[in-house]
């Protein structure tokens, strides 16, 4: 599995990733991943968050999306 498709599913199964995650799955370049996904398409927010010592991280989650297709 490439580290788009790795990203991509942890994100869809747990809703967050974090550079932190990412590297348990061997993904050293998050952005870069994150990036390559919204560039595919898919609708991603970033938030700068801080851990409990001040350590500042990104915070990945998927976007809400309305479809107009399936409101009906």
């Amino acid at each position: 599995m490439s580290q788009v498709q790795l990203v991509k599913s942890h994100i869809e199964k747990h809703g967050y990733i974090t550079q932190v995650i990412a590297l348990s799955y061997g993904v050293r370049r998050l952005a870069s991943r994150i990036n390559d996904l919204k560039r595919d398409g898919l609708a991603i927010n970033s938030e700068i968050r801080k851990d409990d010592v001040g350590v500042r991280y990104a915070y990945y989650t998927l976007a809400e999306q309305s479809d107009s297709r399936l409101a009906a």
